[in-house]
């Protein structure tokens, strides 16, 4: 039986007061985070807690349980016994770190900086990028294509030489240039400051 939303509020004003609570669905059951800290799992209406040293002489009496499919095994806290559940949540929180957000990493999409999910040729040229080509459409070689190849570098902002005059030609050229705006996307794409 899957745990339903009523449930999980019930479960969040019995911890009313341990500090900042919210709840997030995830696979068809829930995580319950107290100060974005992931403190219970609520799944098939069973409110399910770590089992970890601080709270095991608390919970020696308690059931046992695996609230999903290859789980560690987990305490089954009782939520209908508001006080109880508060302390041991209080403890697992105050030894539980707040998760470090991985931050995704921008996809390099070209030698030079240019951003090919932007390009008009992308879909004019059927282009599939210069980091995936051996010969560019638009002529027999791209200089720039040609230098990171040579020093084995996906982008012009993994070379140490950053930014140098060729890229700084192409990035500011009347023509075809972008105010350097290629620049930046290689920095960005290459964590450069």
């Amino acid at each position: 039986m899957a745990t339903n939303e009523k449930f999980i509020k019930y479960v969040c004003e019995q911890i009313n007061g341990v500090g900042n609570i919210r709840y997030r669905k995830m696979f068809g059951e829930y995580l319950i985070y107290i100060n974005e800290k992931p403190i219970i799992i609520v799944c098939d209406e069973t409110v399910y807690v770590k089992k970890l040293e601080c709270i095991e002489s608390k919970m020696k009496d308690s059931e046992v349980g695996y609230p999903y499919k290859d789980a560690k095994e987990h305490y089954i806290l009782d939520i209908d016994d508001s006080e109880f559940s508060k302390m041991i949540i209080s403890e697992i929180e105050s030894i539980t770190p707040v998760p470090i957000k991985k931050i995704k990493k921008p996809k390099i999409e070209s030698r030079c900086g240019i951003c090919c999910s932007k390009c008009k040729f992308k879909k004019d040229k059927l282009c599939i990028g210069c980091t995936k080509i051996t010969k560019p459409f638009w002529g027999d070689s791209c200089p720039v294509k040609v230098c990171c190849e040579s020093k084995n570098i996906d982008c012009c902002g993994k070379c140490s030489e950053f930014p140098c005059n060729l890229l700084n030609s192409f990035a500011y050229d009347e023509k075809q240039g972008d105010n350097g705006l290629r620049i930046e996307n290689c920095r960005v794409w290459c964590s450069r400051k």
